[in-house]
């Protein structure tokens, strides 16, 4: 049986940039969401919401690992729909960060 791991993220929002009103409402933020991918490590690491929204300031998803070794985290915070982990192209509004770990094997 292989035991996930918890991944936790806390993200403030400024509430910029905001959608337009529909018929003259007042704009809303958009809001932002959070993305992750295995940036380096030895087997394959299956995520169960690979791009989630972040909702209260906090989202929450697992991660699960093929093989034991140490593994790097990337997790891409954006306002930014279009924005994807890996995709280093020029987009707005975003943050990363990197976490090491390491996985001793299954239980």
């Amino acid at each position: 049986m292989k035991a996930p791991a918890t991944l936790r993220i806390a993200a403030n929002d400024d509430g910029l940039p905001k959608r337009r009103g529909r018929n003259g409402g007042e704009p809303t933020p958009i809001g932002m969401t959070v993305e992750f991918e295995k940036y380096r490590g030895p087997g394959t690491v299956t995520f169960s919401s690979a791009k989630t929204r972040i909702a209260d300031g906090q989202a929450t998803a697992t991660a699960t690992f093929s093989e034991p070794g140490e593994y790097t985290i990337l997790s891409v915070v954006t306002t930014d729909p279009a924005t994807s982990a890996g995709n280093f192209g020029y987009h707005c509004c975003w943050t990363d960060s990197l976490v090491k770990g390491r996985c001793r094997g299954h239980t």
